[in-house]
């Protein structure tokens, strides 16, 4: 009993410890966070306008003119903005805050709490929501609760809040609560499971009040029957008055209503409990600390009934340190009883202390000296259910030590059975994460036998179509050097060579840039901007660049693609495209002969065909043109070196663009490749 008793001080020490995102001069970032999957509190510092019902229109004209940082959440009362003015209860502002979400985050929801007392909410210069009316005086102003959750743009990551605010009517005005931001579909089952707790205990507290009326009218022996069931009644009108204010959903009833519901039910719980407690523990009551506590509780309670609703609100800073008195005082009652060896007094001890330091907790943190939520329903949970427990052990007591020891026995079985189920359904749980673990194992080996099979093949690569190039590059100077030494060279032999060195210079500065691409690409680290282009513009490039190349061939390049055409896609990605498929084309055509470019429109897509009259590509190669694992430099008509990499960057940066590639061939006639690109972007 002992070891519960800790245990539940501990619960309610960790609930100081929420971690909560902080405004830094009115400003939150919130892309790094990686648990945005969670509902976030914000607080901190937030722009403030005092007297001003600022719109999105005033801004940035009026950003600079009387701001003021305040913390939120926070009440006004006795708030210092500066060395002449004290804050208020009652009058008007408005705050201004930003916040920026994650970008992959699209459906982001922002749930605003309980405001004093009335609100206008603005998001990106539109209107949000309005609860109740703003207003500069009094008669221009209507109060109201209504928490709520609001779904924000769906277009932007970015949201500037601007926050009107007026109070007439409470005790205390501004931002009491904190303002939670999140994904919609964690605050929304936020909200709906503390809507249900709401209503599975107000449903907990009506049948236990109704059971214990009943109690009491059957035997007519027991008073503390009716001050328990009053008890629970006062709660449950105290929980539908508060937090997420069940009673605010019953159309029609008023601001007035709902505060005083809270107050009352509040004043007057007190009161009964003393005179439950004192029922039970009648020989450590002081007959004047009852007295005391019960007229001060009942007399507030009607005194609040008939005073103007922003009066009543005054009362409950001092009701709210009597209570702590009051709490302390039937606390100690509690625990003399327990020393005197009173039966059932731990379990009494650990719902009454749950309940007392729940209400020391909301009380604490409605006079904002903790910032966290409110623990009144579980203290009222805990405590219910202790008395339960209670009543229970008392309906026992009259049973036969045989049958309570049977029950003792089968509630041990069952334990052990429930015990065994558990362990058995644990170990069935580490096996499925074993498995689990295995396959991500499996999966990451193949990752990795995939990727070391790509460095060999980009390495193979390098080393087999690289070396043939620097090899000709080096046996031409070594000649070159030889003839120069023994001055033998003639002017036709030395342009020989110095063509041999362009050609082989040109062969390896074409693998190494496919090569780049292609690394950069599989790495992610390449950029890609897609935009509508014309497509003439790159072909103009492209042809300049393969000029020298068609005329040492006599090929010529028939470009029959219109040219005011548009694609939508990368340029620089498609420039590489035409560049690879035409080099590819003049490598592999006899010379004297055309390579044609052509496109045909199809729907949203436009097809690019490069048309050669060359040597063809074997059909049973054709299949395997574009994986890596058939990446092979070929020779050309007049044995030209390929990169043997090209085709593999060109379907990579066709598939990024979102089109697809295919090729059609005959030996000794010809090749045509074919590539789609979208019109626009979809």
């Amino acid at each position: 009993m002992r070891q519960l008793f800790i245990s539940l001080i501990c619960l309610f020490a960790v609930s100081f410890l929420q971690s909560q995102a902080v405004l830094n001069e009115g400003k939150l970032d919130l892309t790094h966070t990686g648990d945005f999957q969670k509902a976030i509190k914000i607080q901190g510092e937030a722009e403030f306008y005092w007297h001003q019902l600022l719109t999105p229109q005033d801004f940035p004209l009026k950003s600079d003119v009387n701001k003021r940082f305040v913390k939120i959440p926070h009440v006004w009362n006795d708030f210092q903005l500066d060395s002449y003015t004290r804050l208020q209860p009652r009058g008007y502002g408005t705050y201004r805050f930003s916040i920026t979400v994650p970008k992959d985050e699209k459906r982001v929801s922002i749930k605003i709490p309980t405001i004093g007392t009335s609100a206008l909410f603005y998001v990106n210069g539109e209107k949000l929501v309005e609860i109740g009316k703003v207003g500069k005086s009094e008669s221009a102003y209507e109060a109201m609760y209504a928490p709520q959750i609001i779904d924000l743009p769906h277009d932007t990551n970015h949201f500037e809040f601007i926050l009107q605010i007026a109070n007439y009517d409470y005790s205390v005005g501004g931002i009491w609560d904190p303002i939670i931001v999140g994904p919609e579909q964690n605050l929304r089952e936020s909200h709906n499971r503390s809507i249900f707790g709401d209503f599975f205990l107000l449903g907990a507290l009506f049948v236990s009040a109704i059971y214990f009326l009943a109690l009491y009218f059957l035997k007519r022996d027991s008073i503390w029957h009716v001050y328990f069931a009053l008890a629970c009644l006062l709660a449950a009108l105290n929980i539908s008055a508060s937090d997420e204010f069940v009673l605010s959903y019953i159309p029609g009833i008023p601001y007035s209503i709902l505060i005083k519901s809270e107050i009352v039910s509040f004043y007057a719980g007190v009161g009964v409990l003393s005179l439950y407690l004192y029922e039970l523990f009648k020989s450590y009551f002081h007959k004047w600390a009852l007295f005391t506590i019960t007229i001060v509780s009942f007399a507030m309670s009607a005194v609040i009934i008939f005073i103007p609703t922003h009066l009543s609100a005054k009362t409950i800073t001092f009701y709210q340190f009597f209570s702590l008195v009051g709490l302390v005082y039937l606390l100690i009652v509690v625990i003399r009883s327990i020393r005197n060896g009173a039966r059932g007094g731990w379990v009494f001890l650990i719902g009454f202390f749950v309940l007392a330091i729940a209400m020391l907790h909301d009380i604490l943190t409605s006079l904002s000296y903790i910032p966290s939520d409110s623990y009144a329903r579980l203290g009222i949970f805990i405590f219910l259910l202790s008395q339960i427990i209670l009543l229970a052990d008392r309906s026992v007591r009259t049973k036969m030590k045989n049958e309570r020891l049977t029950k003792k026995l089968n509630k041990v079985n069952q334990e052990l059975e429930s015990q065994v189920e558990e362990r058995t359904e644990e170990l069935y749980e580490s096996l499925r994460e074993l498995k689990l673990a295995q396959q991500k194992l499996e999966k990451t080996n193949d990752e990795l036998t995939k990727a070391n099979e790509a460095k060999n093949k980009y390495l193979s690569v390098i080393g087999h179509d690289l070396r043939g190039p620097v090899s000709g590059i080096k046996v031409a100077l070594e000649l070159l050097l030889d003839d120069l030494e023994e001055d033998k060279i003639e002017r036709e032999e030395l342009t020989e060579t110095i063509k041999a060195l362009t050609q082989n210079a040109n062969s390896a500065y074409n693998l190494l840039v496919n090569l780049f691409d292609w690394a950069r690409s599989q790495m992610g680290v390449m950029s890609f901007t897609p935009q509508k282009f014309r497509v003439s513009k790159i072909l103009n490039d492209v042809d300049a660049l393969l000029h020298k190349s068609l005329e040492e061939k006599d090929l010529e390049l028939v470009n029959k693609i219109p040219q005011g055409l548009e694609v939508y896609g990368d340029p620089n990605m498609i420039s590489t495209v035409f560049r690879n498929l035409i080099s590819n084309a003049i490598k592999f055509s006899y010379p004297g002969k055309k390579i044609t470019l052509t496109c045909d429109q199809n729907g949203q897509f436009v097809e690019f065909a490069v048309h050669d009259q060359g040597k063809g590509i074997p059909l049973d190669k054709q299949e395997k043109l574009f994986q890596f694992s058939a990446t092979k430099s070929t020779r050309g008509t007049k044995q030209e070196k390929g990169t043997g990499i090209g085709l593999l960057l060109v379907k990579d940066f066709i598939d990024q663009n979102k089109g697809k590639i295919s090729v059609s061939s005959s030996p000794d006639k010809g090749s045509t490749f074919y590539f789609t690109l979208p019109l626009k972007n979809d």
